[in-house]
C-alpha cells in the first residue's frame, strides 16, 4: 500500500515538473520576438522608429548628393597652410577635375609647387569601394597609394575633402542638428565603408535648406574630433535644366593639437573639357 502511495506521489511530481518546464518555454518564446526567429528562421522585427530615422538620413544624403555638379567640373586653386599669427610655412597650387555625376564618382588631383613643377597625381574612384592610385613627379613615377585621411604634402587638407568621399559612406544617422554660420544645419555622422586608419566615422553638418555641406569633422574610436573642417563659401551652379547645384570654393581645415590650419582656396571653376 505504501508502496503504491510513493508511486502516486512521485508520478505527480514528475507530471507538474514537466508541465512548469512546457509553461515556462512558451511564455519565453511566445514573448520573445528575436527567440521566435532563431526558432523559426525569420528576422526579427525591426523597431518602426529605427526604420524611420535611418529612411530620413538616406533621403538627406541622397539630397545632398543631388545637389552636386552633374557635369565634370574642373578646379584650380592654391592650398595655403598658416602657423599662429598667420605666418605661411607651405603654399602649393592644385588643380582638380571632378565628376561626382558618374557611379563610382571620380575625381583628379594633381600638386604643384609655385614654380608650376608636378609634385604628386592622385586618381580617387569613390563610391562603396574607394580606390586611391598615386604617381609621383614631372615623370609621373609610381607611388603606393595614400589613405584617404592622409595629408596632401604634409598640409591639413586630405584627399577626403577634395573628394568629398565622406558623402558616400555607410550608415548615416542624424544625430542631432546645430546653427553654422548663422544657418540651421542637419549633423549626420556615417561610417568608412573600408577602414581607415585612425577614423573611425564622420560627423557632417547639412544646411537644411540648401542641403549643402558646411561643416565636416572626423572622429577617432572614442569618439574625439582629430580633424575639422570649415566651408568658408560655396559658388552656386546652373545645370542645363537650370536646377541649381552647389560646389565649395573655399574651406578651412584643422588638425587638432598641429598649430597650423590649411586653407584651400579655389580660384577658377568651370565645366572640364579634358
Amino acid at each position: 500500500m505504501k508502496t503504491n502511495t510513493w508511486r502516486t506521489i512521485l508520478q505527480a511530481l514528475v507530471c507538474t515538473v514537466i508541465l512548469a518546464i512546457t509553461c515556462n518555454t512558451e511564455k519565453v518564446y511566445a514573448d520573445t520576438p528575436d527567440n521566435v526567429a532563431a526558432w523559426t528562421g525569420e528576422a526579427p522585427a525591426v523597431d518602426e522608429a529605427t526604420t524611420k530615422a535611418a529612411n530620413a538620413a538616406a533621403e538627406l544624403m541622397a539630397e545632398a548628393l543631388d545637389r552636386l555638379p552633374t557635369v565634370p567640373i574642373s578646379m584650380k586653386g592654391r592650398l595655403i597652410m598658416r602657423r599662429p599669427r598667420g605666418f605661411v610655412s607651405k603654399e602649393f597650387d592644385f588643380h582638380v577635375i571632378a565628376n561626382w555625376a558618374v557611379d563610382p564618382p571620380l575625381i583628379q588631383y594633381a600638386v604643384y609647387d609655385l614654380k608650376g613643377n608636378l609634385l604628386e597625381q592622385v586618381a580617387a574612384r569613390g563610391g562603396a569601394r574607394p580606390q586611391l592610385m598615386r604617381v609621383m613627379g614631372p615623370q609621373l613615377d609610381p607611388a603606393p597609394a595614400p589613405e584617404w585621411n592622409d595629408r596632401i604634402q604634409g598640409s591639413d587638407v586630405t584627399w577626403l575633402d577634395v573628394s568629398l568621399g565622406f558623402l558616400w559612406w555607410k550608415n548615416p544617422r542624424i544625430v542631432g542638428a546645430e546653427k553654422v554660420k548663422g544657418r540651421q544645419c542637419d549633423i549626420v555622422e556615417l561610417e568608412p565603408p573600408l577602414p581607415i586608419p585612425g577614423c573611425d566615422r564622420a560627423r557632417i553638418y547639412l544646411d537644411r535648406e540648401l542641403k549643402v555641406l558646411m561643416r565636416a569633422e572626423e572622429l577617432n574610436a572614442a569618439g574625439q574630433t582629430t580633424r575639422r573642417m570649415w566651408v568658408r563659401s560655396v559658388k552656386r551652379m546652373k545645370n542645363d535644366s537650370g536646377d541649381e547645384r552647389w560646389m565649395v570654393r573655399d574651406l578651412e581645415v584643422e588638425t587638432h593639437g598641429s598649430g597650423h590650419r590649411t586653407r584651400l582656396h579655389v580660384k577658377e571653376v568651370s565645366e572640364a573639357t579634358e
